[in-house]
């Protein structure tokens, strides 16, 4: 299976939401980590409405980005999950120390 991903980014002052589109895996994870660009952004929302595998290549990059926006003082949030990706950050525990819908 070819892996693919679509990252389409908004920006709006210092909000910032990334809409993911296909799988995150060990193929697609280093094109998504490129693309965060975190300078200047106080919130940030990651849209998980089209994404349909997410791998622990994938779940190491969000644990990057809360890293970094705790550093920063400011916030991230995980939002339109589908249920068995939900299922996966609970089971990990990401849904202790992120902001996750």
């Amino acid at each position: 299976m070819i892996s693919e991903l679509s990252i389409n980014v908004s920006q709006n002052g210092g909000a910032c939401t990334y809409v993911l589109t296909g799988r995150i895996d060990s193929t697609t994870a280093p094109q998504l980590a490129a693309n965060i660009h975190l300078e200047g952004v106080r919130e940030l929302v990651f849209d998980l409405a089209g994404i349909d595998y997410l791998s622990s290549a994938g779940l190491r990059v969000f644990l990057q980005a809360q890293t970094t926006m705790n550093k920063a003082g400011g916030a991230m949030r995980i939002i339109h999950c589908r249920p068995h990706i939900q299922g996966l950050f609970s089971a990990v525990g990401f849904t202790a120390i992120m902001d996750i819908a």
